[in-house]
């Protein structure tokens, strides 16, 4: 069993040295592909719904907030879009910063949309089956789910 703390720092800044950018490290990868090349079945645990957990403009640091909530959206891909995940305010991602109209902005944080692809591109084999809110929402959903993970 493979455990890493989010708080390990020093294990985060060699990844970065590494030059590894993905949320995933490089051992967490071959563990993860030795398992699945003995036909076995992996669970990643991510507490982060969206794809990213906001966005941050490069040119003024402004961050976007839920207007009504005043807290930050999280970018969900699929949707193309920024909700808030107190209120289910959406809007669309912005491709300028409200503020100075900046047309660089960056992803900051990472939740189970973006592992979700991160596993699907690094691993050989893999299936992921994301259960999160979001994917599991319409009826029969999680059913469903469950059973491709049984299979």
């Amino acid at each position: 069993m493979l455990l890493i703390s989010g708080s390990d720092v020093s294990f985060l800044k060699n990844e970065i040295r590494n030059k590894n950018y993905s949320i995933i490290s490089r051992e967490l990868k071959e563990r993860i592909q030795e398992t699945i090349d003995n036909n076995k079945q992996v669970i990643l645990l991510l507490n982060r719904r969206g794809y990213s957990l906001n966005l941050e403009c490069l040119g003024c640091g402004n961050t976007f907030l839920c207007e009504k909530c005043n807290i930050p959206m999280h970018y969900h891909k699929p949707s193309n879009k920024l909700v808030c995940h107190y209120c289910g305010r959406s809007i669309e991602k912005p491709t300028l910063c409200p503020k100075c109209h900046s047309k660089y902005i960056r992803y900051l944080g990472s939740g189970s949309q973006k592992l979700e692809e991160e596993i699907s591109n690094l691993i050989k084999g893999a299936k992921p089956i994301r259960l999160d809110l979001d994917s599991t929402s319409k009826k029969g959903a999680l059913e469903e789910a469950l059973n491709d993970f049984k299979e």
